[in-house]
């Protein structure tokens, strides 16, 4: 699968150097670890893929696609999305989640499907993540509930996504390495 995504010549514009995979443009705070092989993951940026359309509506999507190549030639799928807001009311739950429906369901599905929905390439896992700025407490941290922690648990509360079989939901996090060793 790695090999089709850097050969396909629609997608090799959008691929990016696993360096650039990090918080808000910040290589110090890096989504891969970096021990990773750069043979055996490959990060695309779903977002700047739909923007070059220049479509009248450009559709939201996620900004960090990563597929990694496991030990057992299976793979694994990390959806990421950056958020850097001072307070969760900077996150609209409806948009974020359309992010990931239509990376999911329009980028993943119908546009690239040759290459994610082929069988030959078998998924094993995959994760849905929003990475916020650490300033953003997480849900009810301490007992206490805030209108950030509301706001973190109704995303958290949403309908999972579908792929491939693989039912997940969207997961907050922090800037950190999400992607690591012992995913490979």
């Amino acid at each position: 699968m790695i090999n089709a995504i850097k050969s396909d010549s629609n997608l090799a514009p959008f691929i990016k150097q696993k360096s650039e995979c990090c918080f808000d443009g910040k290589p110090e705070q890096p989504y891969i670890d970096e021990i990773i092989s750069d043979d055996s993951v490959v990060v695309l940026a779903p977002d700047d893929y739909y923007n070059s359309l220049h479509l009248g509506d450009t559709p939201p999507s996620i900004d960090h696609l990563v597929t990694l190549e496991r030990h057992n030639k299976s793979y694994a799928h990390f959806l990421i999305e950056d958020k850097n807001v001072k307070s969760a009311k900077g996150i609209d739950v409806k948009n974020i989640r359309r992010k990931f429906e239509t990376t999911l369901q329009d980028f993943m599905t119908k546009r690239f499907g040759q290459i994610f929905l082929d069988n030959a390439y078998p998924i094993r896992f995959m994760e849905l993540y929003l990475v916020t700025n650490p300033t953003l407490k997480k849900p009810r941290e301490k007992g206490k509930r805030t209108g950030d922690n509301m706001r973190l648990e109704l995303l958290l509360l949403l309908a999972p996504c579908e792929f491939r079989g693989i039912v997940v939901s969207i997961k907050h996090s922090y800037p950190e390495a999400l992607v690591k060793m012992r995913d490979v």
